[in-house]
């Protein structure tokens, strides 16, 4: 499975807006 850069970058503001929740 290959995800385009819009999707990894999705994935990493998700993460760093959520990282706080963790």
């Amino acid at each position: 499975k290959s995800a385009p850069n819009s999707d990894t970058l999705w994935v990493h503001l998700f993460l760093n807006n959520h990282s706080w929740i963790f």
